[in-house]
């Protein structure tokens, strides 16, 4: 018996998630999540967080361009420096309720970074007019304006620097933490130039990513100058991230979203604003995928022994469900089941929980590689430890739980080979069977 027909395709969802928008500071556990309406309103969050009762010494802000936060990334040595948090404004006017953040904090002077069409005149203008002192940190590009950051914040005097791409985000990210701590200035470089003379007081550098990212070629110039090199590049940019993480004794960790929140462009705006965070907090910043459970990044937090996690950002940024999973005491923190038969002609798949525990199945889904079809498993079905659930679909099947679960009348699998696989809410393949 063939498939009569086959109703339409559905994508395999790369996250069974409801998205909210989370205004407030919200904690579970030892994670505490610190997000706004929007990345204005985040940043203004981890200033909060930060700065609860307003700056002291030389009271100073940093204010990076919210759509293309470039200039951002070498932030984290000044914002260390300058015990300052880093807000985020649009180019050609500045949010109230950033404005309001600014005064609340106390502040006496404001760092704008980069040049007028990444922040306006018309920003600065506003910001003097409330009796502001302001400062404009920029260059001809992104390279140039981050050597005249860490020239301001006095970085630059330090004999180990920090290498990475302006064009690949992710690993500046990562060197922010070393950064905001430890006073390391961030060069930005191209893959195979370095776009300007690092002072002649630098004898060691660490370059954040793979060849990829930063060639031999860049290391080479370096190593012409007398300069040592350590690499720190792992087989993605996670990996990367728990490499140069490794040495660190963090008192708490800042929990990232480490893809872009743009598919045109580099644009991690929450992450940006983070290393201000990580010099207040003696903070590690880890990278995190925004849906997907990664087990080294919860072996990484685990691993570092800190007292807190921050979550930078609402739903979108980083799942409830994700931080949920990093949080589990479990070895396998989402749950295991599997798929012990498949039977094509009867259109019938049975799954068995094979965990250590009850699992409720919100978020789960059955999927027939063949066409492309997606069984989500019913709200709040929870499928006892050691027990099994068949799923039916076709003519004259019924729907019978908790034991038997009807997909649809249509006919699902195709009597000459198909493929069943299981994934977790957070997209992970659990189980597969091939007939």
């Amino acid at each position: 018996m063939k498939k009569l027909f086959k109703i339409g395709a559905f994508a395999v969802l790369t996250g069974t998630l409801l998205f909210s928008s989370v205004q407030h500071t919200d904690a579970t556990g030892s994670y505490t999540r610190v997000s706004g309406a929007d990345r204005l309103s985040t940043a203004i969050e981890i200033s909060k967080r930060g700065w609860p009762s307003g700056l002291d010494g030389e009271r100073i802000v940093i204010l990076a361009r919210a759509d293309n936060p470039a200039d951002a990334l070498s932030a984290a040595s000044l914002s260390g420096a300058k015990d300052a948090p880093i807000l985020l404004t649009y180019p050609n006017s500045i949010s109230n309720k950033v404005l309001d953040e600014i005064r609340r904090l106390n502040t006496k002077k404001v760092y704008v970074l980069g040049g007028e069409q990444a922040i306006s005149n018309t920003v600065i203008n506003t910001l003097k007019s409330k009796g502001l002192e302001v400062e404009r940190i920029s260059g001809s590009q992104r390279y140039q304006t981050a050597f005249n950051i860490n020239k301001e914040a006095g970085s630059d005097s330090n004999t180990r620097a920090i290498v990475a791409s302006g064009t690949s985000v992710a690993d500046a990210l990562s060197a922010s933490t070393d950064s905001a701590i430890n006073g390391v200035p961030i060069y930005l470089v191209t893959k195979d130039t370095i776009p300007v003379n690092l002072p002649s007081n630098i004898k060691s550098v660490h370059i954040y990513g793979g060849t990829g990212v930063v060639s031999k070629k860049v290391e080479d110039t370096l190593r012409a100058k007398g300069i040592s090199i350590k690499r720190y590049a792992g087989k993605d940019r996670y990996d990367t991230n728990r490499l140069a993480l490794a040495n660190f004794k963090p008192n708490n960790a800042i929990l990232v979203r480490g893809t872009s929140v743009s598919t045109g462009k580099e644009d991690y705006p929450d992450s940006v604003a983070a290393s201000g965070l990580a010099h207040r907090k003696n903070a590690a910043i880890v990278l995190s995928h925004n849906t997907n459970y990664l087990p080294n990044v919860r072996s990484l937090v685990n691993k570092l022994g800190v007292n807190s996690v921050f979550v930078l950002g609402g739903t979108n940024a980083i799942s409830n469900t994700l931080v949920s999973a990093y949080q589990s005491s479990y070895p396998d923190p989402i749950g295991k089941l599997q798929i012990t038969s498949l039977d094509l002609e009867k259109d019938k798949v049975v799954i068995k929980n094979v965990d250590s525990r009850d699992l409720n199945l919100t978020g789960w889904r059955l999927y027939s590689a063949d066409g492309g079809q997606t069984f989500t498993f019913p709200n709040n079905y929870v499928l006892k430890k050691g027990s099994s659930v068949t799923v039916v679909s076709g003519r004259g099947a019924i729907d019978n739980p908790p034991s038997q679960l009807l997909w649809t009348k249509s006919y699902m699998w195709e009597n000459d080979g198909d493929i069943a696989r299981i994934y977790n809410p957070l997209n992970g393949l659990v189980s597969e069977v091939r007939k």
